[in-house]
């Protein structure tokens, strides 16, 4: 008899890295349904790769409610209290015909740990920030009067989250970052989550050497990101600043960017290719869990200037991949700004510093860590 494996996702409306992470996991499985919150309908422009998926996704019952938000702002946080309801109320029947259910997930997925007694094993990008490391943020968003009603929703999400996390067979975590918040907010040993870094596209030769003109922000625009001091620092220094991507920041953003930065949206992955290779350097003022992005670029012979926290701790190599900076303000971005432009990178060092976080790595070692758990 065939095992039948179920996948699934926190939710599935944004071509990001967590995304990126599935679309391995789903090349694994091609059979398996993908479970989720909500998804997209149009993935026109999104890489090919995640795309593709859409066919395979299941939503919740919460589909209508996320179609309803995108036509009015201020809809979408309401969503986030259903989540846990939305997950466990929908997929009786597959979960009653699975033998073994994989989860990829930065929310509330792993609720449907609840649901079925077949063995849940879960990729944790990172504990859920609205309700966790970034709670106090989640509550200071709302008017005052609301707050209480707030705390409240965090803490019933948190007790769900943590209920789920006792029912999870196995962890893998994508940075040792990861293992330590998730340890802590899921009373789990910390020697229980495997690191397992995610995939990153790579190239497979080193850059060409030529001219690299300007700074580069890639991001998905979040305040977590920390793209406001990236795009001071741009300022102050008068240098040319692409920024790519969108998000809830980005008005914000736009009004504080001096006149020698351009803001571009999403870009297809060979446009992203061909920015990596042609700027001085790649800003990362954020803390990451992981942190995709830096990777892509190094590989790419563009060097990282990082805030020297979470996952750039694990992936950028002083000297070799970038420079990584102590504190979170825009005098430190410039003074790390000036170590880059004034340090001559070698593209080879650049590219074999991070050949260890390529694609066929990770897919072998998902395979060891589920045929050993």
């Amino acid at each position: 008899m065939t095992s039948r494996t179920l996948l699934a996702h926190h939710w599935f409306f944004e071509p990001r890295g967590g995304e990126r992470v599935l679309a391995e996991l789903a090349a694994l499985f091609p059979a398996a349904p993908i479970l989720t919150a909500f998804a997209a309908t149009d993935v026109s422009g999104w890489p090919d790769e995640i795309a593709n998926l859409l066919p395979r996704v299941r939503p919740s019952r919460l589909q209508p409610l996320f179609r309803a938000s995108q036509a009015v702002p201020g809809l979408m946080p309401l969503l986030l209290p259903l989540l846990p309801w939305g997950m466990r109320r929908s997929f009786h029947r597959e979960l009653a015909d699975a033998d073994r259910l994989l989860v990829s997930d930065a929310g509330l997925a792993k609720t449907l740990a609840l649901e079925t007694g077949a063995p849940v094993h879960v990729y944790l990008h990172t504990p859920m920030r609205h309700i966790w490391h970034e709670a106090a943020e989640t509550e200071a968003r709302v008017p005052s009067l609301a707050r209480p009603a707030v705390r409240r929703t965090i803490e019933r999400l948190r007790r769900i989250d943590r209920e789920a996390a006792g029912r999870v067979a196995s962890w893998a975590v994508n940075s040792r970052a990861t293992a330590r918040r998730a340890s802590a907010a899921y009373c789990v040993p910390e020697f229980s989550f495997r690191v397992i870094h995610p995939p990153v596209a790579l190239p497979e030769e080193p850059s060409a050497e030529g001219p690299r003109t300007g700074l580069l922000v890639v991001s998905g625009m979040q305040p977590y990101k920390n793209d406001r001091i990236a795009v001071e620092a741009a300022r102050r220094l008068d240098l040319p600043l692409t920024v790519v991507g969108d998000g809830p920041q980005r008005k914000s953003l736009e009004a504080i960017a001096g006149p020698r930065t351009r803001f571009v949206g999403y870009v297809d992955d060979r446009r992203l290719d061909a920015l990596y290779r042609s700027h001085e350097a790649l800003l990362f003022c954020g803390e990451e869990d992981f942190g995709i992005v830096p990777l892509e670029a190094i590989g790419r012979g563009c060097p990282v200037v990082a805030l020297a926290r979470g996952g750039a701790l694990e992936t950028v190599e002083p000297g070799r991949g970038g420079v990584l900076f102590e504190e979170a303000t825009v005098d430190a971005v410039i003074d790390a700004i000036g170590q880059a432009r004034a340090t001559t990178w070698d593209p080879n060092v650049m590219l074999a510093s991070v050949q260890r976080f390529g694609a066929r790595r990770f897919r072998d070692q998902i395979t060891g860590w589920l045929e050993n758990s």
